[in-house]
């Protein structure tokens, strides 16, 4: 599959597509097919420098970033979700979770179904700054 891949700190020409495997899901787990992917200010901070998540970071170079996303559930460990569910997440935070590529494994309980009335655009910008909204 294809993924924009980060090998280093940097601007966003650190950012290269590439062709990476297909991610396992384990039980409790959700293979996603990445329709969109929201980008907040932790998505460009984690790109250039690392920010608050340096070390972990670094742990995990070749990164893939992307934690607000929105797709179509292809594959399931998980009786919370079917194949074909219109799903969108704040996966992992602030763990690597892979959304600035095809597919990507998300947990079950990180995930909710898209209200019909939200495209996969606007249900991918809602949940970082929907929890940032909810904490304030």
């Amino acid at each position: 599959m294809k993924a924009m891949v980060m090998h280093e700190f940097g601007g966003p020409e650190v950012l290269l597509a590439e062709d990476v495997p297909m991610p396992a899901i384990a039980d409790g787990e959700i293979l996603v097919e990445v329709k969109a992917v929201g980008v907040n200010p932790i998505d460009y901070v984690a790109r250039a420098n690392g920010g608050p998540m340096r070390k972990n970071l670094e742990k995990s170079l070749p990164a893939i970033l992307g934690w607000d996303i929105a797709g179509v559930v292809s594959e399931t460990k998980s009786d919370q979700f079917q194949a074909g569910d219109r799903i969108f997440a704040l996966s992992k935070f602030p763990k690597i979770t892979g959304g600035y590529a095809e597919y990507a494994a998300v947990p079950a309980d990180e995930a909710v179904i898209i209200p019909a009335n939200l495209s996969f655009e606007e249900a991918a910008a809602v949940p970082l700054a929907a929890l940032t909204a909810w904490q304030a």
